[in-house]
């Protein structure tokens, strides 16, 4: 799924104890919009085709994820 960046992607800051956003809170949440933990520093991508945030700095580090 290719989306253009301005359509629906969102950019979003908080702490990683907060909630991220899901369809149910942003209906209009798209594909490739990011979430920023400010006290960590890690950077989460969505992936709008299997509803679920990926953790780009692990993927980038070779972190496995789960």
């Amino acid at each position: 799924m290719i989306t253009p960046v301005g359509e629906r992607t969102y950019e979003f800051r908080g702490l990683s104890t907060d909630t991220k956003p899901n369809k149910k809170t942003h209906p209009m949440l798209g594909n490739g919009s990011t979430f920023l933990e400010m006290d960590t520093a890690m950077l989460w991508m969505y992936d709008e085709e299997n509803d679920r945030w990926l953790n780009i700095t692990a993927i980038q580090l070779g972190i496995k994820q789960f």
